[in-house]
């Protein structure tokens, strides 16, 4: 909620009748939209509503939806490991990019907001916010396509063909993630932001590379 935002930094927005093309939803209130898409730097007036508490709702009835979903659909997934291996897989896959890119957190504030927004126009109604958040976040990642994330991909190629790697940590100096294999340099990854998206960028990388040497 901190990130600093100016007139001249700020995407340029639909109107709120493209949004609610865009999400499939179609307000009964459209003041709760507009609030959705209000920054607190952008009001026009002390008495208008910025998007942080619908944000702050939105983040909790995702959690809530994600929790249910998973919980109904995968009836076998008991294993504490298995559940917190999804979880870690999720927050590794923003914008869908499997982990190689790092979305701007405002995106994420404005998508809480609108899930937010969704909740409280439908009578804070699961179900019905439900229908709106999976289309709107298709593809959701599950069980099934977790291992696209490359580190996974890499990782498990990696153990079938008994190849060891060795990864070099330059994070904190130059924002760059190295993996070796046999002290030759296969892979490298660089975003100073966050270490993940450099691990996942590193990742692909060298999983490129072992698909050219060895023809995976």
């Amino acid at each position: 909620m901190n990130d600093s935002i100016t007139e001249s930094n700020l995407p340029l927005l639909p109107s709120l009748n493209e949004v609610e093309t865009i999400i499939g939803y179609n307000f009964k209130n459209k003041e709760l939209l507009k609030e959705a898409f209000t920054h607190n730097s952008f009001k026009d007036n002390e008495s208008q509503v910025s998007y942080e508490r619908l944000e702050y709702l939105g983040d909790s009835v995702l959690n809530l939806m994600f929790a249910k979903q998973h919980y109904f659909s995968y009836p076998k997934m008991n294993s504490d490991f298995q559940v917190q291996e999804l979880m870690e897989g999720i927050k590794e896959h923003p914008l869908h990019s499997h982990g190689l890119i790092n979305s701007p957190k405002i995106l994420a504030d404005i998508v809480e907001a609108v899930v937010g927004a969704v909740y409280v126009d439908t009578g804070l109604s699961i179900d019905d916010t439900w229908e709106v958040v999976k289309n709107l976040l298709q593809p959701l990642t599950t069980p099934e396509n977790l291992s696209l994330n490359p580190m996974t991909k890499l990782n498990e190629t990696c153990q079938k063909m008994g190849i060891k790697l060795e990864y070099k940590n330059l994070w904190i100096e130059t924002g760059d993630i190295e993996i070796y294999k046999d002290n030759e340099l296969i892979g490298k990854g660089n975003y100073k932001k966050k270490k993940t998206t450099a691990k996942n960028k590193a990742a692909a990388d060298a999983y490129e590379n072992l698909v050219k040497l060895f023809g995976i």
